[in-house]
Formats: structure tokens, sequence, C-alpha cells
């Protein structure tokens, strides 16, 4: 949201240690393709919240938009290993897999990704209302 940026901006200038307002700032910058800038944020708050699974997440997905395939995989990878039930990583490795040439495990990763996917949204629709009747694809 191009709104959020002045806020981020003035937040950082109030806490300029804040680890996780370099993250969201930087998230914000590689949606509005700043992913240079971007991927400086981000690594910032890595400094501080190295064992952050999102942080991980969206460094691979930086990686992945620059072209560093082998430093999005470990990015990616890591995120996994600290938080293996988050669908999107797996989708993003996926992804890194294939421009690494990798196609088994690619198809692995979007295995994964569409199991966890599924399983959200059927915990997702017992959340919200357990009486709606389920639709199975």
């Amino acid at each position: 949201m191009p709104e959020a940026k002045p806020f981020l901006e003035e937040a950082l200038k109030q806490q300029p240690h804040n680890p996780f307002y370099h993250l969201q700032y930087g998230v914000l910058l590689s949606l509005q393709g700043d992913t240079k800038s971007g991927l400086q944020e981000v690594l910032l708050a890595k400094e501080q919240i190295p064992s952050y699974a999102p942080l991980h997440y969206h460094l691979g997905r930086l990686y992945n938009q620059t072209g560093d395939y082998e430093q999005a995989r470990q990015e990616l990878e890591t995120a996994i290993r600290l938080e293996p039930g988050f669908p999107k990583t797996y989708y993003q490795l996926g992804a890194v897999y294939h421009h690494l040439g990798n196609e088994e495990k690619s198809r692995e990763a979007y295995q994964k990704f569409q199991q966890l996917n599924s399983q959200g949204k059927a915990e997702m629709l017992y959340t919200i209302d357990p009486t709606l009747p389920r639709v199975e694809p």
C-alpha cells in the first residue's frame, strides 16, 4: 500500500533499530519496484532477528527476483526449517529449484505447497463456520 510508506518512514525515524519496521519497509519498497533498497532493509532486519521465518521467506523472494537463485534457495530452506507449515515458502522454493535446474525438487516443493494450501483452506472453513458444507476439489 503506497499510503503506508510515510508511516513506516516515520516509524523508522522514531525507532531506527526496530527490525520489524525494517522488514515491513523492505517488503513495501520491493512491492513498489525498488527491489535493491527493499533487500537492504530486510538484510538490516536479519541482523537482529535471524530466526524469524517470514524474514527468510521475504529474503528468498527478493533474491529470486534479483536472479540470485542460490541465495534464494538458502533463505527459503531456512524459512522452512524455522516454520515448515507456511505454504508460500514452498511455492517460492519450487520456482527457485526450477531456475536452478532441479525439476524433481521443484515438483516436490509445489506439491508440498498444494498440500499445505489445501489444508489451510479447509482449516479456515472450519474456523469461520464449521457448519458450512465442504466441497472437495
